[in-house]
């Protein structure tokens, strides 16, 4: 009875990581897959019933798994999958109001001065790998599928913003040094704190741009990523009487 529960067990485990990783399972083919599948779960059981976010040591374990070592971009395509279910389900958050936003984009503000809440939903992939193109190219039929997979090169870098917008989860292309930009605003700092750091990411590599400052900030407003705005408290001295 305990080796049946323990197959049903891992059964349901290998159903799951196919419903979150579609995409890896199309790359790879079912059986590959469903070998995958298996290897992980029984290093991997789930701690929980609830099985959303099984799965989420995914991609960490294709880095390592041998078997995998062929196809180097599967591991930053399964983060890239599981980043959207983390999406799809993370607290509902909502925009900054217009009013306040305007406070800290007003000409006498001091922009730089201002912290940045973003959306929980917000997560960014950075790969070495053209994991994006290899997803959109799957959410199209199987003959504009193989079109595109055709004109990859899967050693180009990309990277990702992932999201949810309404009952949506968005999946959008964006630089380098964006994602440090962004990153770093999630960290808490100041947005000048923020620039100073990727930029000087970016000078530190010679294939990174510096970010956009105007389109990063373009793409949380139109989405409604700030959730709010804070100005940094101004230090003052204080001398005795």
């Amino acid at each position: 009875r305990f080796g049946i529960y323990r197959n049903n067990v891992l059964s349901a485990c290998t159903q799951a990581l196919a419903d979150t990783f579609p995409v890896c399972q199309a790359l790879v083919g079912e059986a590959f897959f469903s070998a995958l599948a298996l290897a992980f779960a029984q290093q991997h059981l789930p701690r929980s019933r609830r099985l959303a976010f099984y799965g989420q040591g995914f991609a960490a374990f294709l880095h390592q798994f041998p078997p995998a070592q062929t196809l180097p971009y599967l591991a930053d395509v399964a983060q890239l999958e599981m980043a959207q279910v983390q999406a799809y389900h993370a607290a509902d958050a909502d925009g900054v109001s217009p009013e306040r936003l305007q406070a800290a984009m007003h000409p006498d503000a001091d922009l730089p001065a201002w912290r940045f809440a973003l959306h929980p939903s917000l997560h960014l992939i950075g790969s070495p790998m053209a994991a994006l193109s290899l997803w959109q190219a799957h959410q199209q039929d199987a003959a504009q599928r193989d079109d595109l997979l055709a004109t990859i090169d899967v050693h180009h870098p990309e990277c990702a913003a992932v999201f949810r917008s309404g009952d949506a989860v968005l999946c959008l292309p964006v630089s380098a040094a964006d994602v440090a930009l962004l990153r770093g605003l999630q960290d808490g700092p100041t947005l000048g704190e923020a620039i100073a750091l990727a930029t000087a990411k970016a000078t530190a590599s010679a294939d990174e741009q510096a970010p956009d400052i105007s389109h990063t900030l373009a793409l949380l407003i139109q989405h409604q990523l700030i959730t709010d705005v804070t100005q940094a408290p101004t230090e003052h001295t204080t001398q005795g009487d």
